[in-house]
């Protein structure tokens, strides 16, 4: 694989103004060689991030370490803690110690690197819910199953807590919350392989989750992370969401009942301002006042381009997607089919995984209906047909803190 830009910064720093990146078969150190096989290089100062850039065995870096040391080159290793020359015997005795051990680490990252292209999983077991067969994953049906269900019940309550109590509670197998909001970041899940070095490759095998719904659990892991854990996986609508309008501290959910009495009362107190209000009040003026001011603050985001946003990103996607045909099709030079051959895996490999990344975007994009949506959503029966745990879902969707004074009166912080 080509340097990183932090590599590559570290090259610039150091001094080096051309850098060289040979991919196989060391085509333009060759040449560098050839250059000055007969001749002094006094003048030259060749930079390397490791004495393994020089050869695939220890003999033939010593031979190239000497090769340019006789012909007067100053030859230096590019680390994080500077540059090092080795023409000082000491450090050149230190790197050549330690040169087995980094040509073995060498050969394994390029076999990864090499499988990264070819669009392979990385090495170890599979994920829970796969199972390894060739040179993919397919799914493994009881535990794709288990994996499924959780997403089926998040999706519903929006609560990692929730999911995971009801499945818990329902199956015999156990999950643990952090393995489930593992599950919720993973790429795995929905289809693809986000490798070490920061790259996606999308549908590389079969999928958990659709893209509409990944886009969901990812807009809602964002609305619930300023959102204390106790409080997002609670099962009140107002959980989270709610502070008072004169002291801006968060407003705690209490209950009470009467003796002898079945029934729950309900309310929401500050322990600054000392004052409670009826939970049940809170509640509905908050749903009134959602259906009241929801479909103005949508009309506005009809001067957005969301549509035009979204074509221009598939616009890109479909000029990459074009270049990596071209790529597939075009033959390789004949005086470097290897080298060609490489660099074109490579290419390929990165606008696949730009392909990745345009797509993210496109699919956390808002609907461009969301005015019409809105206005569906602001009609008071719909939302006492909910349960508390979908109206929590709802709220937590469009509404960023609900404030709410002694009189049970709320204004709302919508996130548009």
């Amino acid at each position: 694989m080509p340097p990183s830009q932090k590599e590559q910064l570290l090259l610039q720093q150091s001094g080096a103004t051309e850098t060289v990146v040979d991919l196989g078969d060391r085509h333009h150190y060759i040449n560098l060689v050839q250059q000055y096989g007969s001749a002094e290089a006094a003048d030259l100062r060749l930079y390397v991030l490791s004495l393994t850039d020089l050869g695939e065995t220890a003999p033939k870096v010593e031979q190239q370490v000497q090769f340019w040391l006789q012909r007067g080159a100053e030859l230096w290793v590019v680390t994080e803690d500077g540059a090092q020359s080795l023409g000082d015997r000491e450090v050149l005795e230190t790197w050549l110690a330690q040169l087995p051990q980094e040509l073995k680490g060498r050969h394994i990252a390029e076999g990864h690197a090499q499988n990264r292209l070819n669009r392979k999983p990385p090495p170890g077991p599979a994920p829970f819910g796969y199972r390894r067969v060739g040179n993919t994953y397919e799914l493994d049906e009881q535990p794709a199953q288990l994996v499924r269900a959780f997403f089926d019940r998040f999706l519903l309550f929006g609560s990692i807590r929730g999911a995971v109590k009801d499945i818990n509670q329902e199956r015999a197998d156990t999950i643990s919350v952090t393995t489930a909001r593992r599950w919720l970041s993973s790429p795995v899940y929905r289809g693809d392989l986000k490798f070490k070095d920061g790259v996606t490759l999308r549908d590389t095998h079969p999928a958990l989750l659709s893209r509409e719904e990944a886009a969901q659990i990812d807009r809602w892991s964002r609305r619930n992370s300023p959102i204390a854990s106790r409080s997002t996986s609670a099962p009140r609508a107002l959980a989270g969401l709610v502070v008072c309008q004169t002291c801006d501290r968060p407003l705690r959910i209490v209950q009470a009942t009467r003796k002898n009495q079945a029934k729950v009362y309900r309310y929401l107190r500050c322990t600054t301002c000392r004052y409670s209000v009826n939970y049940e009040l809170a509640l509905t003026n908050t749903i009134q006042a959602v259906c009241q001011q929801l479909p103005e603050r949508t009309s506005n985001l009809d001067s957005v381009p969301i549509d035009s946003i979204k074509s221009r990103i598939e616009l890109q996607i479909e000029r990459n997607k074009v270049e990596i045909v071209t790529l597939d099709t075009e033959p390789a030079p004949e005086e470097m089919p290897t080298e060609s051959d490489r660099d074109r895996q490579l290419q390929r490999y990165l606008l696949e995984g730009e392909n990745a990344k345009l797509g993210e975007k496109r699919d956390q994009l808002p609907p461009g209906n969301l005015a019409a949506i809105a206005q569906a959503v602001s009609i008071e029966p719909f939302w006492r047909a909910l349960s508390e745990s979908e109206q929590r879902a709802y709220l937590r969707e469009f509404i960023k803190q609900i404030s709410i004074n002694s009189d049970a009166e709320v204004k709302l912080e919508f996130f548009f």
